[in-house]
Protein backbone atom coordinates (compact mmCIF):
# COMPACT_ATOMS: atom_id res chain seq x y z
CA UNK A 1 0.00 0.00 0.00
CA UNK A 2 2.62 2.55 0.73
CA UNK A 3 4.22 1.94 -2.25
CA UNK A 4 1.30 2.65 -4.66
CA UNK A 5 0.51 5.94 -2.98
CA UNK A 6 4.22 6.86 -3.03
CA UNK A 7 3.63 5.67 -7.03
CA UNK A 8 0.90 8.09 -7.54
CA UNK A 9 2.21 10.66 -5.78
CA UNK A 10 4.81 11.07 -7.80
CA UNK A 11 3.09 10.10 -11.05
CA UNK A 12 0.89 13.26 -10.23
CA UNK A 13 3.83 15.34 -10.11
CA UNK A 14 5.80 14.34 -13.16
CA UNK A 15 2.39 15.03 -14.81
CA UNK A 16 2.20 18.47 -13.57
CA UNK A 17 5.85 19.24 -14.47
CA UNK A 18 5.04 17.62 -18.31
CA UNK A 19 1.96 20.43 -18.19
CA UNK A 20 4.34 23.31 -17.70
CA UNK A 21 5.04 26.32 -14.46
CA UNK A 22 6.13 30.37 -14.43
CA UNK A 23 5.90 31.63 -17.97
CA UNK A 24 4.83 34.96 -18.40
CA UNK A 25 3.74 36.17 -21.58
CA UNK A 26 4.70 36.35 -25.28
CA UNK A 27 8.16 38.26 -26.14
CA UNK A 28 8.89 38.55 -22.32
CA UNK A 29 12.70 36.86 -23.55
CA UNK A 30 14.25 40.24 -22.60
CA UNK A 31 12.99 40.38 -19.29
CA UNK A 32 14.11 36.75 -18.71
CA UNK A 33 17.75 37.63 -19.99
CA UNK A 34 17.37 40.57 -17.21
CA UNK A 35 16.04 38.16 -14.25
CA UNK A 36 12.50 39.41 -15.17
CA UNK A 37 13.36 43.74 -14.36
CA UNK A 38 11.44 44.44 -16.95
CA UNK A 39 8.12 46.57 -16.00
CA UNK A 40 9.78 49.86 -16.53
CA UNK A 41 11.72 49.04 -19.71
CA UNK A 42 10.27 46.67 -22.12
CA UNK A 43 9.79 47.61 -25.64
CA UNK A 44 7.82 46.28 -28.65
CA UNK A 45 5.63 42.87 -28.59
CA UNK A 46 7.96 42.54 -25.04
CA UNK A 47 5.54 45.35 -23.46
CA UNK A 48 2.92 43.19 -24.22
CA UNK A 49 4.17 40.95 -21.17
CA UNK A 50 5.58 42.86 -19.19
CA UNK A 51 4.02 46.40 -18.63
CA UNK A 52 1.68 47.44 -21.97
CA UNK A 53 1.74 51.33 -21.04
CA UNK A 54 5.31 51.28 -22.78
CA UNK A 55 3.24 51.06 -25.86
CA UNK A 56 2.59 54.60 -25.58
CA UNK A 57 6.52 54.84 -26.30
CA UNK A 58 6.85 57.45 -29.08
CA UNK A 59 10.53 56.20 -29.47
CA UNK A 60 9.33 52.48 -30.24
CA UNK A 61 6.45 53.56 -32.52
CA UNK A 62 7.41 51.35 -35.39
CA UNK A 63 5.80 48.36 -36.62
CA UNK A 64 6.87 44.73 -34.95
CA UNK A 65 5.95 41.52 -36.23
CA UNK A 66 7.08 38.35 -34.01
CA UNK A 67 7.72 34.97 -35.52
CA UNK A 68 8.00 32.67 -32.53
CA UNK A 69 9.21 32.60 -29.30
CA UNK A 70 9.83 29.48 -26.81
CA UNK A 71 10.18 29.34 -23.01
CA UNK A 72 10.75 26.74 -20.31
CA UNK A 73 10.71 27.06 -16.59
CA UNK A 74 11.84 24.44 -14.20
CA UNK A 75 12.56 24.16 -10.96
CA UNK A 76 12.47 22.53 -6.89
CA UNK A 77 13.02 23.43 -3.58
CA UNK A 78 14.91 20.50 -2.52
CA UNK A 79 17.42 18.84 -4.83
CA UNK A 80 20.14 20.93 -6.67
CA UNK A 81 22.30 19.28 -9.31
CA UNK A 82 25.34 18.85 -7.18
CA UNK A 83 23.12 16.87 -5.00
CA UNK A 84 21.95 14.82 -7.65
CA UNK A 85 24.64 13.94 -9.03
CA UNK A 86 26.02 12.95 -5.56
CA UNK A 87 23.23 10.02 -5.02
CA UNK A 88 22.39 9.40 -8.74
CA UNK A 89 23.42 5.69 -8.47
CA UNK A 90 24.60 5.68 -5.23
CA UNK A 91 24.54 3.34 -2.07
CA UNK A 92 23.40 5.49 0.37
CA UNK A 93 24.42 4.64 4.11
CA UNK A 94 22.27 6.21 6.85
CA UNK A 95 24.17 9.33 7.13
CA UNK A 96 23.61 10.14 3.33
CA UNK A 97 19.73 9.01 4.06
CA UNK A 98 19.86 11.38 7.33
CA UNK A 99 21.39 14.37 5.39
CA UNK A 100 19.16 13.96 1.80
CA UNK A 101 16.13 13.88 4.16
CA UNK A 102 17.78 17.14 5.89
CA UNK A 103 17.20 18.75 2.51
CA UNK A 104 13.26 18.05 2.23
CA UNK A 105 11.78 21.18 3.47
CA UNK A 106 9.21 20.64 6.72
CA UNK A 107 6.74 21.26 3.81
CA UNK A 108 7.44 18.54 1.35
CA UNK A 109 8.61 18.50 -2.09
CA UNK A 110 7.71 21.71 -4.49
CA UNK A 111 8.36 20.83 -7.85
CA UNK A 112 7.02 23.69 -10.39
CA UNK A 113 7.14 24.06 -14.39
CA UNK A 114 6.28 26.68 -16.89
CA UNK A 115 6.30 26.48 -20.96
CA UNK A 116 5.48 28.98 -23.51
CA UNK A 117 4.81 28.95 -26.94
CA UNK A 118 3.74 32.02 -29.30
CA UNK A 119 4.19 32.09 -32.69
CA UNK A 120 2.58 36.09 -34.88
CA UNK A 121 2.03 38.85 -32.76
CA UNK A 122 1.99 42.14 -34.17
CA UNK A 123 2.04 45.29 -32.62
CA UNK A 124 1.52 49.11 -34.65
CA UNK A 125 1.82 52.36 -32.70
CA UNK A 126 -0.28 51.61 -29.45
CA UNK A 127 -1.90 48.85 -30.54
CA UNK A 128 -0.56 45.06 -30.24
CA UNK A 129 -2.48 41.67 -31.20
CA UNK A 130 -0.34 38.97 -29.86
CA UNK A 131 -1.60 34.96 -29.47
CA UNK A 132 0.31 32.42 -27.29
CA UNK A 133 0.49 28.56 -25.46
CA UNK A 134 0.70 28.59 -22.12
CA UNK A 135 1.17 25.86 -19.64
CA UNK A 136 1.79 26.10 -15.70
CA UNK A 137 2.10 23.39 -12.98
CA UNK A 138 3.25 22.57 -9.87
CA UNK A 139 2.89 19.84 -7.33
CA UNK A 140 3.71 19.02 -3.44
CA UNK A 141 4.86 15.75 -2.03
CA UNK A 142 4.52 15.45 1.39
CA UNK A 143 7.86 14.77 3.43
CA UNK A 144 6.68 12.12 5.33
CA UNK A 145 6.66 10.09 1.91
CA UNK A 146 10.45 10.22 2.04
CA UNK A 147 11.12 9.93 5.36
CA UNK A 148 9.14 6.17 4.64
CA UNK A 149 11.04 5.64 1.56
CA UNK A 150 14.55 6.57 2.98
CA UNK A 151 14.29 5.19 6.53
CA UNK A 152 11.73 2.57 6.33
CA UNK A 153 8.55 2.13 8.49
CA UNK A 154 9.99 2.66 12.19
CA UNK A 155 7.71 0.36 14.61
CA UNK A 156 5.07 2.42 16.41
CA UNK A 157 5.33 5.48 14.43
CA UNK A 158 2.80 7.15 12.68
CA UNK A 159 3.61 8.58 8.94
CA UNK A 160 0.73 11.45 7.05
CA UNK A 161 0.22 12.05 3.30
CA UNK A 162 -1.46 14.90 4.35
CA UNK A 163 0.63 17.82 2.38
CA UNK A 164 0.49 16.05 -0.80
CA UNK A 165 -1.57 18.43 -3.28
CA UNK A 166 -1.20 20.03 -7.05
CA UNK A 167 -3.07 21.62 -9.87
CA UNK A 168 -1.25 22.73 -13.40
CA UNK A 169 -3.12 23.87 -16.82
CA UNK A 170 -2.43 24.61 -20.66
CA UNK A 171 -4.45 27.09 -22.60
CA UNK A 172 -4.12 29.29 -25.80
CA UNK A 173 -4.22 32.67 -24.95
CA UNK A 174 -5.00 35.91 -27.43
CA UNK A 175 -4.60 39.07 -26.02
CA UNK A 176 -5.25 42.84 -27.34
CA UNK A 177 -3.45 45.68 -25.96
CA UNK A 178 -3.33 49.30 -25.75
CA UNK A 179 -1.82 52.32 -24.41
CA UNK A 180 -2.89 55.66 -23.86
CA UNK A 181 -0.89 58.75 -22.64
CA UNK A 182 -2.30 60.27 -19.78
CA UNK A 183 0.30 63.41 -18.85
CA UNK A 184 3.40 64.97 -20.64
CA UNK A 185 5.71 67.95 -19.44
CA UNK A 186 8.54 69.54 -20.55
CA UNK A 187 10.77 66.68 -19.07
CA UNK A 188 8.26 64.12 -18.22
CA UNK A 189 5.25 61.57 -19.13
CA UNK A 190 2.91 59.28 -17.57
CA UNK A 191 0.65 56.55 -19.71
CA UNK A 192 -1.32 53.78 -18.82
CA UNK A 193 -2.12 51.03 -20.84
CA UNK A 194 -4.14 47.36 -20.91
CA UNK A 195 -3.89 43.61 -21.44
CA UNK A 196 -7.28 41.63 -22.43
CA UNK A 197 -6.88 38.16 -22.92
CA UNK A 198 -9.31 35.46 -24.55
CA UNK A 199 -8.52 32.28 -22.97
CA UNK A 200 -8.97 28.63 -24.34
CA UNK A 201 -8.44 26.14 -22.04
CA UNK A 202 -6.70 22.58 -23.43
CA UNK A 203 -6.79 20.84 -19.93
CA UNK A 204 -6.79 21.07 -16.10
CA UNK A 205 -6.06 18.88 -13.56
CA UNK A 206 -6.10 19.49 -9.64
CA UNK A 207 -5.95 17.43 -6.93
CA UNK A 208 -9.29 17.63 -4.79
CA UNK A 209 -7.51 15.54 -1.83
CA UNK A 210 -4.72 13.33 -1.40
CA UNK A 211 -4.51 12.10 2.14
CA UNK A 212 -3.48 9.17 4.24
CA UNK A 213 -1.22 7.73 6.27
CA UNK A 214 0.59 4.95 7.22
CA UNK A 215 1.48 3.38 11.46
CA UNK A 216 3.36 0.11 12.20
CA UNK A 217 3.08 -1.23 15.59
CA UNK A 218 4.65 -4.86 16.90
CA UNK A 219 1.58 -6.31 15.57
CA UNK A 220 0.85 -5.33 12.19
CA UNK A 221 0.80 -2.82 10.06
CA UNK A 222 -2.47 -0.45 9.32
CA UNK A 223 -3.04 1.66 7.01
CA UNK A 224 -5.20 4.50 4.57
CA UNK A 225 -4.97 6.18 1.82
CA UNK A 226 -7.26 8.58 -0.43
CA UNK A 227 -6.56 10.45 -4.05
CA UNK A 228 -9.35 12.63 -5.43
CA UNK A 229 -8.44 14.23 -8.28
CA UNK A 230 -10.40 16.55 -11.03
CA UNK A 231 -9.56 17.24 -14.42
CA UNK A 232 -11.19 18.64 -17.71
CA UNK A 233 -10.38 18.54 -21.43
CA UNK A 234 -11.57 22.11 -22.11
CA UNK A 235 -13.12 25.58 -20.79
CA UNK A 236 -13.01 29.16 -22.22
CA UNK A 237 -11.99 32.77 -19.98
CA UNK A 238 -10.72 35.74 -19.74
CA UNK A 239 -7.83 37.87 -17.97
CA UNK A 240 -7.15 41.30 -17.39
CA UNK A 241 -3.78 43.60 -16.91
CA UNK A 242 -3.13 47.01 -16.03
CA UNK A 243 -0.11 49.18 -16.29
CA UNK A 244 1.54 52.55 -16.31
CA UNK A 245 4.57 53.88 -16.64
CA UNK A 246 6.53 57.08 -16.64
CA UNK A 247 9.42 58.54 -17.85
CA UNK A 248 11.84 61.80 -16.45
CA UNK A 249 14.18 63.41 -18.25
CA UNK A 250 14.74 60.68 -21.06
CA UNK A 251 17.07 58.69 -18.36
CA UNK A 252 14.92 57.24 -15.77
CA UNK A 253 11.88 54.90 -16.24
CA UNK A 254 9.00 53.74 -13.74
CA UNK A 255 6.44 50.97 -14.49
CA UNK A 256 4.14 49.41 -12.53
CA UNK A 257 2.03 45.99 -13.76
CA UNK A 258 -0.96 44.10 -11.96
CA UNK A 259 -0.56 40.98 -14.24
CA UNK A 260 -3.96 39.23 -13.46
CA UNK A 261 -5.77 41.91 -12.18
CA UNK A 262 -9.22 40.82 -13.34
CA UNK A 263 -9.49 36.73 -14.69
CA UNK A 264 -11.62 34.01 -14.07
CA UNK A 265 -11.35 30.44 -15.99
CA UNK A 266 -14.74 28.02 -16.38
CA UNK A 267 -13.81 24.39 -17.16
CA UNK A 268 -16.99 22.91 -18.83
CA UNK A 269 -15.94 20.15 -21.54
CA UNK A 270 -15.61 16.41 -20.14
CA UNK A 271 -15.23 17.38 -16.66
CA UNK A 272 -14.56 14.06 -14.54
CA UNK A 273 -13.84 13.00 -10.89
CA UNK A 274 -11.70 10.05 -10.35
CA UNK A 275 -11.51 8.81 -6.29
CA UNK A 276 -8.87 6.18 -5.68
CA UNK A 277 -8.88 4.78 -1.97
CA UNK A 278 -7.32 1.73 -0.38
CA UNK A 279 -7.62 0.49 3.18
CA UNK A 280 -5.47 -1.80 5.15
CA UNK A 281 -5.76 -3.05 8.28
CA UNK A 282 -4.03 -5.90 10.74
CA UNK A 283 -1.31 -6.82 8.17
CA UNK A 284 1.15 -9.21 9.36
CA UNK A 285 4.47 -8.31 8.96
CA UNK A 286 5.70 -10.99 6.47
CA UNK A 287 2.76 -12.21 5.33
CA UNK A 288 2.50 -13.47 1.89
CA UNK A 289 -0.93 -12.44 0.29
CA UNK A 290 -0.74 -8.77 1.85
CA UNK A 291 -2.35 -7.52 -2.24
CA UNK A 292 -5.25 -9.29 -1.14
CA UNK A 293 -5.65 -8.43 2.41
CA UNK A 294 -5.78 -4.78 0.73
CA UNK A 295 -9.45 -2.90 0.61
CA UNK A 296 -9.12 -1.01 -2.76
CA UNK A 297 -11.82 0.81 -5.06
CA UNK A 298 -10.80 2.73 -7.94
CA UNK A 299 -14.40 5.19 -9.42
CA UNK A 300 -14.71 7.89 -12.23
CA UNK A 301 -17.78 9.98 -12.28
CA UNK A 302 -18.60 12.95 -14.57
CA UNK A 303 -18.17 16.34 -12.78
CA UNK A 304 -20.22 19.77 -13.37
CA UNK A 305 -18.56 22.81 -14.65
CA UNK A 306 -16.19 24.59 -12.08
CA UNK A 307 -14.69 28.24 -12.26
CA UNK A 308 -11.31 29.55 -10.86
CA UNK A 309 -9.57 32.49 -10.11
CA UNK A 310 -6.13 32.97 -12.14
CA UNK A 311 -2.63 33.47 -10.71
CA UNK A 312 -1.76 37.23 -9.87
CA UNK A 313 0.90 38.99 -9.15
CA UNK A 314 1.85 43.22 -8.85
CA UNK A 315 5.36 44.32 -10.80
CA UNK A 316 7.32 47.84 -9.55
CA UNK A 317 10.33 48.55 -11.42
CA UNK A 318 12.72 51.19 -12.30
CA UNK A 319 14.95 51.85 -14.63
CA UNK A 320 18.45 54.20 -15.19
CA UNK A 321 19.55 54.40 -18.84
CA UNK A 322 22.96 55.74 -19.65
CA UNK A 323 23.96 55.95 -23.44
CA UNK A 324 25.84 52.08 -23.40
CA UNK A 325 24.19 50.67 -20.29
CA UNK A 326 21.34 50.20 -19.09
CA UNK A 327 20.18 48.85 -14.73
CA UNK A 328 16.57 47.63 -13.73
CA UNK A 329 15.84 46.98 -10.34
CA UNK A 330 11.96 45.59 -10.12
CA UNK A 331 10.12 44.23 -7.09
CA UNK A 332 7.46 41.57 -7.69
CA UNK A 333 4.34 40.83 -5.13
CA UNK A 334 2.39 37.12 -6.14
CA UNK A 335 -0.82 37.46 -4.64
CA UNK A 336 -2.17 34.73 -5.71
CA UNK A 337 -0.77 31.71 -7.47
CA UNK A 338 -1.21 27.90 -8.16
CA UNK A 339 -2.68 25.62 -5.43
CA UNK A 340 -0.15 24.90 -2.72
CA UNK A 341 2.20 27.47 -4.39
CA UNK A 342 4.35 30.07 -2.81
CA UNK A 343 2.94 33.53 -2.71
CA UNK A 344 4.91 36.59 -1.45
CA UNK A 345 7.79 39.23 -2.61
CA UNK A 346 10.69 38.88 -5.13
CA UNK A 347 13.31 41.28 -6.10
CA UNK A 348 15.19 41.15 -9.77
CA UNK A 349 18.01 43.24 -11.01
CA UNK A 350 19.56 43.33 -14.64
CA UNK A 351 22.04 44.97 -16.80
CA UNK A 352 21.89 45.60 -20.75
CA UNK A 353 25.34 46.13 -22.21
CA UNK A 354 25.21 47.82 -25.98
CA UNK A 355 28.32 46.35 -26.67
CA UNK A 356 27.63 47.40 -30.44
CA UNK A 357 24.78 48.77 -32.49
CA UNK A 358 23.81 44.76 -32.71
CA UNK A 359 25.13 43.31 -29.98
CA UNK A 360 23.52 43.37 -26.40
CA UNK A 361 24.51 40.74 -23.80
CA UNK A 362 22.73 40.74 -20.59
CA UNK A 363 22.64 39.80 -16.80
CA UNK A 364 20.31 39.29 -14.31
CA UNK A 365 19.88 37.94 -10.70
CA UNK A 366 16.74 37.20 -8.67
CA UNK A 367 16.17 37.62 -4.75
CA UNK A 368 13.37 36.28 -2.58
CA UNK A 369 11.95 33.52 -0.29
CA UNK A 370 11.86 31.04 -3.11
CA UNK A 371 12.68 33.68 -6.22
CA UNK A 372 17.06 32.91 -6.50
CA UNK A 373 18.37 32.60 -9.71
CA UNK A 374 20.49 34.28 -12.10
CA UNK A 375 20.03 34.97 -15.97
CA UNK A 376 22.31 35.45 -18.73
CA UNK A 377 20.75 36.64 -22.00
CA UNK A 378 22.41 38.19 -25.15
CA UNK A 379 20.39 40.18 -28.25
CA UNK A 380 21.33 40.44 -31.66
CA UNK A 381 19.74 43.32 -33.81
CA UNK A 382 20.77 42.92 -37.65
CA UNK A 383 19.27 45.03 -39.42
CA UNK A 384 15.43 44.67 -39.01
CA UNK A 385 15.62 41.31 -37.37
CA UNK A 386 16.17 40.83 -33.45
CA UNK A 387 16.91 37.20 -32.01
CA UNK A 388 16.94 37.24 -28.13
CA UNK A 389 18.19 34.28 -26.26
CA UNK A 390 18.73 33.58 -22.66
CA UNK A 391 19.45 30.68 -20.09
CA UNK A 392 19.67 30.84 -16.69
CA UNK A 393 19.06 28.72 -13.24
CA UNK A 394 16.46 28.77 -10.20
CA UNK A 395 16.79 28.01 -6.82
CA UNK A 396 20.66 29.33 -6.48
CA UNK A 397 22.66 31.47 -8.10
CA UNK A 398 25.33 28.66 -9.04
CA UNK A 399 24.71 25.58 -11.83
CA UNK A 400 26.17 23.53 -9.02
CA UNK A 401 23.91 24.78 -6.33
CA UNK A 402 20.55 25.70 -8.53
CA UNK A 403 17.47 23.37 -8.07
CA UNK A 404 16.26 24.40 -11.78
CA UNK A 405 17.18 25.87 -14.92
CA UNK A 406 15.29 28.86 -17.48
CA UNK A 407 15.96 28.86 -21.22
CA UNK A 408 14.40 30.14 -24.04
CA UNK A 409 14.39 32.44 -27.17
CA UNK A 410 12.84 34.52 -29.31
CA UNK A 411 13.00 35.65 -33.14
CA UNK A 412 10.97 39.11 -34.61
CA UNK A 413 11.01 41.66 -36.91
CA UNK A 414 11.11 45.44 -36.01
CA UNK A 415 10.53 47.70 -39.00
Amino acid sequence: MPRMTLRIAIFSLLALALLGGTANAQDALRAWGLSGSMSAQARGLEAVGRNPALLADPAADGFYFGLASLGLDLGNNTLSLSRYNEISGAVLDSQAKDDLLADVPASGLRVDAGLEASALGFRKGRFALTGQMIGRGGGNLDRDVFELVLLGNEIDKAFSFEDTDGQGFAMGAATLSYAHPLKQGDSWSLSAGLNLHYLYGLFEFRAVEASGGLFTSMDGLDGSARAEFLTSRGGSGYAMDIGFAGTLNEVWRLGLMWEGLLGSMNWSKDVEHRLWVADAQDILLGQDDIDDAIEKSDSTWTGDPYSGNLPSTLRMGVLRDWSRITLALETELRMRGLQGEATGPAAMLGAEWKALSWLRPRLGMSMGKEAQGAVAGIGLHLGIFRMDLYGGVRGGYMPGGAQGLTLGSAFSFDF
